[in-house]
């Protein structure tokens, strides 16, 4: 999503798109990111809108629907690397502004060089560099503009599920962390705050679920951790025959 990402979510979608259909996650980052955003849909002027790393473009669409952002006051960006993602997107956003929006595979190819909102929704996972990624998201907002991002860190469920299993590996997590960003925000005196957002996960109680999670989670590191390492991070989650986890992780909010 920026000149590159360094995990592949194609052979991954439907994984995906189950963790998607079983948590709330997508509900409640949506209703928080919006309360951001009504100020500038209230203003009565043009906003321009960012989303990075949109997906298939339905977080995209619960956060426009609850915005309520009139169509002719929006400018629409979207960065997505996935190429099936991207070809469902235009079809799922038509009618949330008048103009169609510019949606691109890689962050370098947007023409509109500054944004009154950025949205990195779970997508800062992957980049390369993650320094040199929020830097430039924070020079591409316009005066008072706001950059929201929403990353998990080692207080998190999912996030404790890939430490548990590259530990296994015997090697570190190979993507960035909430607290990365953290770190990295307080080490160069960024104007932020922060704040904890809770859903659930809950699903069937089985093998073969538990394992979609995982291969969501691992992407191509999936195959080299032993089945048995992947349900055992499950245990104590079991709730009749689901499987129920209440999960936090934070939301980052910077402004010009």
């Amino acid at each position: 999503m920026t000149a590159a990402t360094i995990k592949d979510f194609e052979p991954i979608r439907t994984d995906y798109e189950f963790f998607e259909l079983h948590s709330t996650e997508a509900e409640k980052d949506s209703e928080a990111f919006a309360s951001h955003l009504q100020p500038f849909a209230a203003s009565g002027r043009k906003i321009r809108l960012l989303d990075l790393g949109c997906g298939d473009g339905r977080f995209t669409k619960k956060l426009l629907q609850k915005a309520a952002i009139s169509p002719d006051h929006l400018g629409l960006s979207l960065v997505e690397p996935v190429d099936e993602y991207r070809k469902q997107i235009p079809s799922r956003l038509t009618g949330f502004t008048l103009e169609a929006p510019e949606l691109v595979h890689d962050i370098s190819y947007l023409k509109k060089p500054h944004f009154d909102v950025i949205v990195a929704n779970h997508s800062l996972y992957y980049v390369p560099r993650l320094s040199h990624t929020v830097n430039k998201l924070t020079k591409m907002l316009a005066p008072k503009g706001v950059l929201l991002i929403s990353m998990a860190g080692s207080e998190n469920f999912l996030v404790k599920i890939w430490e548990r299993c590259f530990a296994e590996l015997g090697i570190a997590v190979p993507y960035f962390k909430g607290d990365d960003l953290r770190k990295f925000l307080d080490e160069t005196n960024a104007f932020y705050r922060s704040e904890q957002i809770k859903y659930e996960l809950r699903f069937p109680d089985d093998q073969a679920n538990k394992l979609k999670i995982c291969r969501f989670l691992m992407g191509e590191y999936f195959q080299r951790v032993p089945i048995e390492v992947m349900l055992k991070c499950f245990r104590g989650y079991e709730d009749g025959d689901k499987i129920r986890v209440a999960i936090e992780h934070g939301h980052f909010i910077i402004r010009t």
